[in-house]
């Protein structure tokens, strides 16, 4: 039998929630095609130029620092280097596109080694587009043309792959982008399906999010990826000129930028990574210039009244007990740790119950509005 404790977070408080401000821009001028961009523990950015085949380094404040890298076929040189990756140590990790490798370089831009090669086999790539590293130093790529993820271990030595070209579940059509989260779930940018999908670390499919459209939460050419320190990810939505923003679990958060050349708007964006303090940079590639974003709070729901709802466990019979003194409709939501809906209810009583016993032992949080769009936030924990 499972027994309900209830641990109040939140409770008759309002949400908070980021906003996205424009904050400043850099490379104008000197920038040629912006294109993949990472940043480093220190904060600085790192910027891959597909038009001078060059990696380019920025501080914080968006002062250049120092670049490394020409045109050619040779050991530290590139043919449109399209994306990068930073390890915790320092290490560079630059998807050189048109020579269908990836190339490792250290913190100094010193040129380290390479893995992959032109092809269809396992370790080979064909214009290869994103890269991304696990918190065990896995290496995993979009291997673009081949409408597949190949996974690398630290050294570059292929170890799996997965996805086929296709519409299902689990099949790509020109995946571009790549992110892992702090678990090892895998999330792509499947690019030519208009939708972000989710795979555990052995690349089985786990879910997926968008569609093709201009709605919130729909895509035209999703592009790259990102996640801020609380796994929010932040997809650029290329072809509607916008950044939008999901939970863990692909519920819509927000979204910003639109069609055009002032601050704050995009003609083609293309990368885009968030620092250790949550500001977010996006390469504006048809401007050629990157963007600064910062994080605001604000409110976006009002607080209920002081001694309104009461909720209570009933362990004996796995019941959740929710008293509400008004006869309004509530709307009732849990999620599970990873932010994963488990239930969605909507009640008109003045007192309500919900039945938990098919949850799981763990931590859930239930989310309660009204149609005042007052909201509160509470945690769950299940147990035996």
């Amino acid at each position: 039998m499972k027994t309900i404790i209830t641990s109040l977070i939140l409770a008759f408080a309002c949400l908070n929630a980021f906003a996205q401000t424009y904050h400043s821009q850099f490379g104008k001028g000197e920038l040629s095609f912006p294109s993949g961009i990472a940043t480093d523990n220190q904060g600085n950015i790192y910027v891959a130029e597909q038009g001078d085949h060059r990696v380019l380094k920025y501080n914080a404040s968006g002062v250049f620092q120092s670049q490394f890298g020409t045109g050619g076929d040779g050991n530290g040189q590139f043919t449109f280097p399209v994306d990068l990756a930073i390890d915790n140590a320092g290490y560079i990790y630059v998807v050189d596109q048109a020579n269908a490798r990836v190339q490792i370089f250290n913190s100094s831009g010193i040129y380290q080694s390479q893995f992959g090669s032109g092809g269809s086999g396992d370790g080979q790539f064909d214009n290869p587009s994103g890269i991304d590293l696990d918190n065990s130093g896995n290496i995993y790529v979009v291997d673009q043309n081949n409408h597949r993820i190949q996974k690398f271990n630290s050294a570059g030595v292929f170890q799996t792959k997965f996805g086929t070209n296709g519409t299902g579940d689990g099949n790509f059509s020109y995946p571009n982008d790549i992110v892992v989260d702090g678990s090892g779930n895998v999330y792509v940018t499947d690019q030519g399906n208009h939708r972000i999908q989710v795979f555990n670390s052995s690349g089985v499919y786990q879910s997926q999010f968008g569609s093709v459209g201009t709605s919130t939460g729909q895509f035209k050419s999703p592009n790259s990826l990102a996640f801020d320190s609380d796994e929010n990810i932040y997809v650029t939505d290329q072809n509607n000129r916008r950044v939008q923003v999901f939970t863990k679990s692909g519920a819509f958060i927000k979204e910003f930028g639109s069609y055009g050349s002032n601050d704050g708007e995009f003609l083609y964006l293309i990368g885009i990574a968030i620092d250790p303090s949550n500001n977010i940079y996006v390469s504006d590639a048809g401007n050629n210039r990157i963007q600064k974003f910062t994080n605001t709070i604000t409110s976006i729901h009002k607080k209920f009244p002081d001694n309104t709802i009461s909720i209570y466990p009933n362990p004996t019979i796995n019941i959740l007990t929710i008293d509400y003194t008004n006869n309004d409709v509530l709307s009732i939501v849990i999620y599970n740790s990873q932010s994963k809906l488990m239930k969605q209810l909507n009640y008109t009583k003045l007192d309500c119950q919900i039945d938990v016993s098919n949850l799981e032992c763990g931590a859930y949080y239930l989310v309660i509005t009204d149609s005042s769009d007052r909201q509160m936030t509470q945690k769950l924990i299940v147990e035996k």
